[in-house]
């Protein structure tokens, strides 16, 4: 079953890029990104970014994502999801050291 990690920001953000780190051996897999422009992660308030902006490696080094190719409608939310639909651990575990989110507010 797919792993979800949601955030919420309480205000209107422009998401420029997107880095993770991971545990080595503990890696999401199959990553899509959601963003809302409400204070929520219902899947019908979620708008999916292009699947092929986020491939995390096996690895525990900072992973870095641009997004900026994405349209910017699509980048500007209040939340954000991300769903792993596998993991390179045979349980299915994924272990996220650091996330950060990069970009500015919007006014």
């Amino acid at each position: 079953s797919s792993i979800y990690y949601s955030v919420l920001f309480g205000r209107h953000v422009l998401i420029d890029e997107i880095r993770i780190q991971f545990q080595g051996g503990f890696v999401g897999e199959e990553c899509t990104v959601y963003t809302s422009n409400e204070d929520s992660t219902s899947k019908k308030e979620m708008v999916a970014l292009d699947e092929e902006l986020i491939e995390p490696e096996d690895t525990n080094i900072l992973q870095c994502f641009d997004l900026s190719s994405e349209e910017i409608e699509k980048r500007t939310c209040r939340a954000v999801q991300f769903k792993f639909d596998s993991s390179t651990d045979f349980y299915g575990r994924i272990t996220i050291y650091r996330m950060e989110i990069w970009g500015y507010e919007k006014k």
